[in-house]
């Protein structure tokens, strides 16, 4: 079968119905976003703007894929794609393609406020990553040990999987980017493909007053925790020990913290963050009005790196980056 033969129409009151059966077959009950197996939940989410989604349907009028977007809570113009999903019996049929493609194609979004849509696409196999790569998607960060291996029928040989953030991007980018000095050419590097940005280079000091503002993400994997800070004040050291206490609490494997890359004190703020064992994960596009820089660390464990594939050229650079930081951090912690 071609792609020209789907029909991919948006998800409504009369077939919402058929989310819930395409998203147990992939992922049993497990999905982590819990609306799609609700369908009354999922049509309230789509009737009041929050998610935006299409089914895709074979020529026998068979339900055989489905895509939706979510709005990021940090900037509501920007969208996560939430469960690009075919039937394993449609894998090899070529839909996986245009369900991918349908939000880059501006007349598909033309009711919806945008700026771009990014993707967490798993790292234990390419097919994600080969869809998003073939409809122009850039890879921008990677969050390593980010999802329990129990998500999946098929466990690779690991306890946690990666995920590789991968971006589209339909506006210009007009804020100003401040760049930490340890990482100005990577940061450099993944945005070539993107908009034009305006780079500056960031203090190398906190400020003298301010409070730290931060914003905690909910729907994450089981022992992942993302917390997005959107300022840094003269109080960043202290947050970033409450930060440790809280995950050691929780138990989290996975920590990220993603800082508003607005802020010009980053510099000094990523510096703590390195003291502290974090190192790199990459650039988070638009995460704000302006663009964000991904921090990580992992905890109780040692990092996976090895199981990890990633399809593209930029996406084999970035792990690159992010292994030498995770090892230049260790030597860091070790003087």
């Amino acid at each position: 079968m071609t792609a020209e033969v789907w029909s991919i129409v948006p998800v409504g009151s009369g077939n919402v119905g058929h989310v819930p059966d395409l998203f147990r077959k992939v992922y049993g009950d497990e999905y982590l976003h819990r609306e799609v197996y609700h369908p009354e939940a999922l049509w309230q989410q789509i009737q009041t703007g929050n998610i935006v989604a299409v089914l895709a349907y074979s020529p026998l009028g068979l339900p055989v894929g489905y895509v939706a977007l979510g709005r990021l809570s940090y900037n509501p113009r920007i969208w996560e794609e939430q469960g690009l999903i075919v039937d394993p019996k449609y894998n090899d049929s070529g839909v996986a393609i245009p369900l991918a493609e349908y939000f880059t194609k501006r007349e598909n979004h033309r009711n919806i406020d945008i700026d771009g849509i990014f993707s967490y696409a798993v790292c234990h196999h390419y097919f994600t990553q080969i869809i998003c790569a073939k409809a122009g998607w850039n890879d921008c960060f990677l969050m390593v040990d980010f999802i329990d291996k129990s998500l999946y029928t098929q466990q690779p040989d690991t306890t946690r999987v990666a995920c590789v953030m991968m971006y589209a991007e339909f506006t210009e980018q007009k804020e100003i980017v401040y760049l930490p000095r340890q990482y100005e050419d990577i940061i450099r590097q993944i945005a070539q493909p993107l908009y034009p940005r305006e780079f500056r280079m960031a203090k190398d000091s906190l400020p003298d007053s301010h409070v730290t503002i931060c914003e905690y993400t909910g729907h994450m994997p089981a022992g992942s925790w993302q917390i997005a800070v959107r300022d840094i004040g003269a109080d960043w050291s202290d947050i970033v020990s409450e930060i440790l206490e809280q995950a050691h609490q929780r138990k989290i494997v996975s920590l990220q913290v993603i800082l508003n890359m607005a802020c010009p004190y980053i510099d000094a703020a990523v510096t703590i963050l390195r003291e502290q064992g974090f190192f790199l994960g990459g650039l988070a596009p638009r995460w704000f009005a302006s663009d964000g820089i991904l921090m990580q660390r992992i905890l109780g464990k040692e990092p996976d790196y090895d199981t990890i594939k990633l399809y593209t050229r930029p996406g084999k650079n970035l792990l690159v980056s992010v292994r030498t930081d995770q090892q230049a951090v260790r030597q860091l912690s070790a003087q």
